[in-house]
């Protein structure tokens, strides 16, 4: 596996940049294993960061970036809607 974490690059957060996740990590170097974030990433992403406007639009972020799995207790879960259900590839809470 691989692990998103808290950073940001080049002012997006790692959990989040698809270029990272999908482009260079899946596409570029073949990785097919599963890419969870760092404890609360997700929710990092949100606040303090303050890179989306809701915690909707965060979650939908990580998801379409590439993240499979979210390691943090609730704000994963609580902002994920059901319009999402097709960016579910693995797990996520």
């Amino acid at each position: 596996g691989s692990m998103c974490s808290y950073n940001q690059i080049n002012g997006v957060p790692s959990c989040g940049h698809k270029a990272l996740e999908t482009n260079l990590i899946r596409d570029k170097w073949g990785f097919d294993g599963v890419i969870v974030t760092d404890c609360d990433s997700i929710a990092d992403m949100y606040y303090p960061q303050q890179w989306k406007a809701t915690p909707q639009e965060t979650v939908r972020a990580a998801l379409e970036a590439g993240t499979d799995i979210s390691c943090g207790p609730n704000f994963t879960m609580v902002h994920t809607t059901g319009d999402m259900d097709g960016l579910l590839r693995t797990a996520v809470g």
